[in-house]
């Protein structure tokens, strides 16, 4: 296997989820800084089992300031990608395609964590629902076919919408929070395509500035470290 990256490694993290493809793993690295204080940026995409790897965010990196941390959602579908200087990436990780590169009004991130809460479950619970209606809404007569609710027909819908592939793979709802410079937390939501911003949290007073927002894997609220 060539080597993965040519500067010093910074991060790495792991980038699949299924148990039958583990050994995928994403790491950055960045190069010495150049009289502007530019770098050029190496976030690559690894498979260990095969030995490729690849430029994930592919001729982007030159002569930008430097990443200062990538974080994963929780059911590898989702990448943040923080710079110094420069408003956060989020990807797509399954395709690699950029969903949103925020505009440059855009708060310094100080802090970012996923939410371990997601809608996965439901959702796969709905794809298989959906597919029994289905099985069931093709054995019967045109009578019966006409006479079908349309909360069955729209259960369908609902849940093929979100599935990619032919309807196997889902793309399920994630959440990510961050703080910025003045200890305000900001609430993203991510699915599929779609990036939608929550609410923004003012500083608690009570609190000098804040190093981690940690989720509980038990209730999913958000602590502040």
């Amino acid at each position: 296997m060539r080597h993965v990256n040519v500067f010093f490694l910074i991060g790495l993290s792991m980038c699949v989820l299924q148990r039958h493809r583990m050994g995928h793993f994403l790491s950055f690295a960045t190069s010495t800084p150049n009289n502007a204080g530019l770098v050029r940026n190496e976030l690559q995409h690894v498979d260990l089992p095969t030995g490729e790897c690849f430029a994930f965010r592919g001729e982007q990196g030159n002569d930008e300031p430097a990443i200062e941390m990538m974080k994963v959602s929780h059911l590898k579908q989702y990448l943040v990608v923080v710079f110094r200087d420069k408003p956060l990436e989020l990807w797509d990780v399954r395709t690699g395609t950029l969903l949103r590169e925020m505009a440059k009004n855009f708060p310094t991130v100080t802090a970012l964590e996923w939410s371990p809460s997601h809608n996965l479950k439901s959702l796969k619970k709905k794809q298989l629902l959906a597919r029994e209606a289905m099985a069931r809404y093709t054995t019967l007569s045109d009578t019966e076919q006409s006479s079908v609710e349309s909360s069955v027909i729209s259960l369908l819908q609902d849940a093929e919408s979100k599935s990619e592939g032919g309807g196997q793979a889902i793309s399920a709802r994630e959440h990510f929070v961050f703080t910025d410079t003045d200890g305000q937390v900001y609430h993203i939501t991510v699915e599929g395509n779609t990036v939608k911003d929550g609410a923004r949290i003012p500083p608690d007073v009570s609190l000098n500035s804040i190093s981690s927002p940690i989720f509980s894997f038990m209730d999913a609220d958000l602590m502040l470290l």
